[in-house]
């Protein structure tokens, strides 16, 4: 189901790639949920049964991980999942291939 995937309440500072690493993510037939700023992590793709944590960062500007989005990467990797940040949209790709192994 495509519907908006950031509504307008989460517009807050957002990187200008965001768009089109959704829109690849949609393209692989998975939902998306996107997070507040707050939350350490920019929102959840499902696909497959399946939940991705994922931060999406622009690789056009300096970054470096907030300490929410640290605390989150910590706490989903203590759990045994994995913390995704993305930069591309064949990012993408990677990450849905890696799972399908």
């Amino acid at each position: 189901m495509r519907l908006n995937p950031t509504p307008e309440w989460l517009k807050n500072k957002r990187d200008k790639n965001e768009p089109e690493i959704i829109e690849r993510i949609l393209d692989w037939g998975a939902g998306w949920r996107a997070c507040c700023r707050h939350a350490g992590h920019d929102g959840w793709a499902i696909w497959v049964q399946e939940f991705f944590c994922i931060e999406i960062k622009n690789p056009a500007e300096k970054w470096a991980l907030t300490r929410a989005e640290e605390r989150m990467k910590k706490w989903v990797e203590g759990n045994g999942g994995k913390y995704y940040i993305l930069q591309y949209p064949g990012d993408v790709d990677k990450m849905f291939e890696e799972f399908k192994k």
